[in-house]
């Protein structure tokens, strides 16, 4: 299997950590692997020049800390979510400093991050999917971490209404921050199309490239986004995830928040990018008065042991840790089981 030969290329903190992600939050292992080449070129202490934005998903501060708020207490991140509290602006705060410390130094924890990149992703693509009336691709996808969901429902409605609008004009703070994904060389706008292609183009070529055998795959200290001689045809947006019962499809998923693709974008322009550990990313634009995850997703991480719902559905099996991937993931299950794993990982971190 394709995906395996790729993961045994990576390093098996990586890869472990992505392939726990996976099973855990039901996002595919090749989505999270091609998020993590992009955001960090896949290394957990990335750290960004103009941002806040950390370890192996990059993600900025108060994207962190909503969704290890909504989304943490499920996979054995209990304390550090009870730590945190929203304003009444929507902003997230912690009031403790050593606590406060501890948590964000979760993101360059590979298993944690890597958790909560899938936690996100599933909120992102069931926000996405509202906005535009279609279950999106994975390029499509992607975009929620360059404008935030509500910002990458309006690029990809305009893409298809009105494709020769300017899109610096509707997203002037994103253009700013970013004016080689906004203009052309010559200084002039770029459409909307051009920018929709641009970002979602970018992301199926670096995912045939994550999706390489593992001898053509570079040492996770070495890897670099090399252009692929061709371009991938959109994932559909129901091979995006592991089977889920059907009680659960209707909620959907997202991406994790992870900063932009900015610079990484491109750089990636018919040329490869210069060999470097740093992150190529400029900060994200998010609305910071929503949470980070959905409420209809957030429900189905609450324990349901409590009202002796039980449930005999399972989700694709993923081989981790020894176990066989035969052995079927109940329904109601499909956070908890992670929970027990990542619990575990995060011990004596304060």
């Amino acid at each position: 299997m394709a995906v395996d030969r790729v993961a045994n290329g990576l390093a098996p903190q990586i890869s472990g950590a992505i392939r726990q992600a996976a099973q855990s939050t039901g996002i595919s292992f090749q989505y999270l692997l091609t998020t993590a080449q992009i955001e960090s070129n896949l290394n957990p202490s990335a750290q960004a020049s103009t941002s806040s934005a950390q370890g192996l998903y990059q993600f900025i501060d108060q994207t962190w800390l909503g969704t290890v708020k909504q989304g943490g207490a499920a996979f054995g991140m209990g304390q550090y979510a009870d730590a945190i509290s929203q304003t009444a602006d929507g902003q997230y705060q912690v009031a403790d400093p050593a606590m406060r410390s501890a948590i964000m130094k979760l993101r360059t924890d590979p298993a944690a991050s890597a958790m909560m990149a899938g936690v996100l992703a599933r909120n992102n693509a069931e926000q996405l999917s509202a906005t535009i009336g279609r279950a999106p691709t994975e390029g499509e996808l992607y975009t929620a971490h360059f404008l935030g969901p509500d910002g990458a429902g309006r690029l990809i409605n305009a893409a298809t209404g009105n494709p020769n609008a300017n899109a610096a004009t509707m997203f002037p703070a994103a253009a700013a921050a970013n004016r080689p994904i906004f203009y052309h060389r010559d200084g002039s706008a770029k459409s909307v199309a051009d920018v929709y292609d641009r970002l979602t183009g970018k992301f199926d070529t670096a995912r045939v490239a994550v999706m390489r055998p593992p001898g053509d795959i570079p040492n996770v200290t070495n890897v670099t986004s090399t252009p692929a001689t061709t371009t991938a045809a959109p994932i559909s947006f129901a091979n995006l995830y592991a089977p889920v019962p059907s009680t659960l499809r209707s909620l959907s998923s997202p991406v994790p928040d992870t900063a932009g693709v900015t610079q990484a974008l491109a750089s990636a322009d018919n040329r490869p990018p210069p060999q470097t550990t740093r992150p190529m990313f400029q900060d994200m634009f998010s609305d910071p008065t929503r949470g980070a995850v959905a409420r209809t997703v957030a429900s189905l991480w609450t324990d349901q042991s409590a009202t002796g719902q039980t449930a005999s559905s399972s989700v694709a099996p993923v081989a981790t840790n020894g176990q066989s991937a035969e052995q079927p993931v109940r329904t109601l299950e499909l956070f908890t089981d992670g929970a027990a794993n990542v619990r575990g990982m995060f011990t004596g971190r304060g």
